[in-house]
């Protein structure tokens, strides 16, 4: 092993919304942080681009500036609401109170990761770098890339390397589970008919369960469009994501006529997400999960953002804890454990009991919008 070329007290691989969230958290510290990412930036992340009202409020008590410049950047779409189909049931409106947006995540992410550069004290960062190599020992750990032979070492590492983690499999031998991890594919439509402003929607029919298929604005005649579904059945029935969304748009009777004249400006992409619904352990000596890295995607919803970001923050508070002690043995950093699962814990649960039941009993979905009509459900809903 080359010679290791400089120690920080953190090192952050992964420069998305959890990794950027927890170096903009130690802004005001006097850490020296070296924040990585394997990509070039600005780069694509497939994603649904819904960034939904808990990420702002969590950005808001941490970059109120970013906040400010996201919302009058141009390129996105206000959402306040999502319409809701379920099969040949009457569609069915949750209003959100919360501040919500659409918005390409190579945008959103850029956005992020400037701010985070340009509010770090000490913060140094690096794209277009992949860790493949970890290294603990008693007195440090040390990261580095074999092929360049660049290695650095720190007194922390922490992994937002998202939900096909190097660091998860490394640190935690973390498996992929297919009962615990979801596939989707997404494409970008112009020309889409009848989408209405600051509407996304989500369309749950039953050649797609237990997954469904969204519909989401992002302003200036392009749309988000993708479908998404438990990877477990996706290999017990051989499902072809791809072709399945194809065939919706062109034939189903709530999306053909929108579909006829659209154009489809990307190819088909798809992705994994890393599902909330299984227990893991987020730290070890000398380091932590957070983001996708950790597995904390919402179940129900396939929402990572705002639980990447929280989860950042509460990094940020184990690291300055652990560094004002000078003890980053496990010992110490299970604060972050305790502290993640007391905030996050309950709602990961409550996601997995509705994934659950709409894979397993899925004749239970037609009742959802007799449901819907209760207006002590639909406040709940808003609350998001």
């Amino acid at each position: 092993m080359n010679q290791i070329s400089k120690h920080f007290d953190v090192i952050i691989v992964g420069a998305g919304p959890a990794g950027a969230s927890c170096a903009i958290a130690l802004q005001n510290t006097n850490l020296n942080i070296l924040l990585l990412d394997k990509h070039s930036f600005s780069r694509d992340k497939v994603c649904g681009d819904a960034i939904g009202g808990r990420s702002i409020k969590l950005l808001e008590k941490i970059a109120p500036d970013f906040v400010s410049e996201l919302r009058s950047f141009g390129k996105k779409e206000f959402i306040s609401t999502t319409r809701v189909f379920i099969d040949n049931y009457k569609p069915f409106n949750l209003y959100w109170k919360n501040e919500s947006y659409c918005i390409k995540r190579v945008d959103f992410d850029a956005l992020l990761l400037k701010h985070a550069v340009q509010s770090g004290k000490r913060l140094h960062f690096q794209d277009n770098f992949k860790v493949d190599t970890v290294i603990q020992e008693d007195t440090t750990i040390i990261i580095g890339n074999k092929s360049s032979n660049t290695y650095c070492s720190a007194n922390m590492i922490i992994a937002a390397d998202g939900s096909q983690s190097f660091f998860a499999k490394q640190l935690i031998d973390l498996k992929l589970d297919n009962h615990n991890f979801s596939a989707a594919v997404r494409a970008y439509y112009s020309n889409v008919a009848g989408n209405l402003p600051n509407q996304t929607e989500v369309h749950i029919y039953k050649n797609i369960l237990p997954g469904y298929l969204w519909v989401f604005p992002l302003g200036h005649n392009l749309t988000n469009v993708g479908l998404g579904m438990l990877s477990d059945q996706v290999a017990k029935r051989k499902f072809d994501l791809k072709q399945s969304l194809k065939e919706n748009l062109l034939h189903h009777p709530n999306l053909k006529d929108r579909f006829k004249d659209a154009h489809l400006e990307t190819d088909v992409k798809g992705f994994g997400l890393a599902l909330g619904s299984r227990k893991l352990t987020y730290y070890g000596n000398r380091f932590l999960l957070i983001g996708d890295a950790a597995s904390l995607i919402d179940p129900k919803s396939g929402d990572g953002i705002s639980n990447a970001i929280e989860s950042g923050m509460i990094a940020a508070t184990t690291i300055i804890h652990a560094h004002q002690q000078q003890d980053f043995s496990k010992n110490v950093l299970v604060k972050y454990q305790n502290d993640l699962t007391k905030k996050l814990g309950k709602e990961l649960r409550n996601s997995t009991i509705i994934l659950r039941v709409i894979t397993y009993l899925p004749f239970l979905i037609p009742i959802v919008p007799f449901l819907m009509r209760s207006k002590w459900l639909t406040n709940i809903a808003r609350r998001f």
